[in-house]
């Protein structure tokens, strides 16, 4: 297959141009990790909702079945096999995270009466219900009134 030279001089171009604004970015980075990595979490939410879309629609016509969704099925695979790069592209997420959310580094190393142990305990544990706590499992007395 050949290319004609225009797309390989556009090709050239787009990438000089897309490696000196990723050079502008990482200088910037440096200087201002705050405000990079609330950039780049806003970018990342943007972009990652796409393969995501995709895959809510193709989960969705996977499991209707039917012929309305055959005619995108192969574009909406194409977008969701994109999902590993967005897991890569989630690195700098996780690396600026202190910068990101202020509660993942506590004033002086103290995080309360919380370690992260029990922390970690506690939130995996308010996913299910306790039917202690929430009384529908006490013995309820048995009324006397007739």
């Amino acid at each position: 297959m050949t290319t004609s030279p225009l797309f390989r001089r556009v090709s050239k171009l787009a990438l000089i141009l897309g490696l000196v604004l990723l050079t502008i970015c990482s200088i910037f980075g440096f200087f201002f990790p705050a405000l990079f990595f609330e950039g780049y979490l806003t970018a990342f939410v943007f972009w990652v909702g796409i393969p995501l879309g995709c895959l809510a629609i193709l989960l969705i016509q996977y499991l209707t079945g039917g012929g309305w969704g055959l005619a995108i099925t192969r574009l909406l695979e194409a977008g969701m096999m994109t999902l590993p790069l967005c897991a890569v592209l989630f690195l700098p997420i996780l690396a600026g995270m202190s910068y990101l959310f202020p509660w993942t580094h506590p004033l002086n190393g103290d995080i309360g009466n919380l370690s992260q142990h029990s922390f970690l305990f506690s939130s995996v544990r308010s996913l299910f219900p306790d039917p202690w706590r929430s009384g529908r499992m006490v013995p309820q007395a048995k009324s006397s009134s007739r």
